[in-house]
């Protein structure tokens, strides 16, 4: 099975939906008419026997996707990037994405693969957060504030949606990431999870304390959308 390859040649091809491992490997080829992917890389059957097929695999599936406009990734998805050495190097450049979605809770260690991912997208515009952070996710919040921020970050990014949040230290390290550095950045929406619903001071607080972060540059409205 590790000696099975699919290509797929569709200059033509307008939608890719990827979900499976990688002991069979995809190879896209030609797909500069790509509006939107979803990639799922199960990384179930990542171990480091695997690693020197699995990881190869995996950024030449990105390298094949590099013209694709919207772009929605698993949280394993990251986590089979992120076992990847010098990944900022072996990524390509999304010159037209716009949209990034992570689809699932992020967790630890993912944040790197996700910077990563961020640097390569010069022309991002909107990213999408679906359910949330996990608790550990970079905690100690060193991946925000050890490295350059992304170029896109900085003067591209214009719309944030975060799903399921409920206000844990990691989504607020990451929102106060953005709110500090995004430049153009018009509007944050929030859809809580459950608890953070049913909980308008601490709704309250959450906005008070991220609209004091972004003093000294444009405006930034944030809503909060409950269940």
């Amino acid at each position: 099975m590790l000696n099975c390859k699919v290509t797929i040649d569709a200059v033509n091809l307008r939608s890719l939906s990827y979900n499976y491992d990688l002991i069979i490997e995809l190879i896209p080829v030609g797909l500069t008419s790509l509006a939107d992917a979803y990639i799922d890389v199960s990384d179930s059957n990542f171990n480091s026997s695997l690693e020197q097929y699995t990881i190869p695999r995996a950024i030449r599936l990105f390298s094949g996707i590099l013209h694709v406009k919207s772009l929605v990734l698993s949280s394993d998805a990251l986590s089979t990037l992120s076992h990847a050495e010098n990944l900022l190097s072996r990524l390509p450049t999304f010159h037209n994405l716009t949209h990034l979605g992570v689809d699932r809770e992020m967790y630890d260690f993912t944040g790197e693969a996700l910077m990563d991912i961020l640097e390569k997208s010069p022309k991002l515009e909107v990213l999408d957060i679906v359910d949330g952070f996990d608790p550990d996710f970079c905690l100690d919040g060193e991946v925000w504030t050890l490295r350059p921020v992304p170029h896109c970050i900085k003067y591209g990014l214009k719309l944030v949606r975060i799903t399921d949040f409920r206000g844990r230290v990691a989504e607020m390290q990451f929102l106060i990431f953005l709110l500090k550095n995004a430049t153009i950045l018009g509007r944050i929406k929030i859809f809580c999870g459950e608890s953070l619903s049913a909980n308008l001071k601490k709704q309250a607080k959450i906005n008070d304390q991220l609209q004091v972060t972004r003093k000294g540059l444009p405006s930034c409205a944030i809503e909060f959308r409950c269940w």
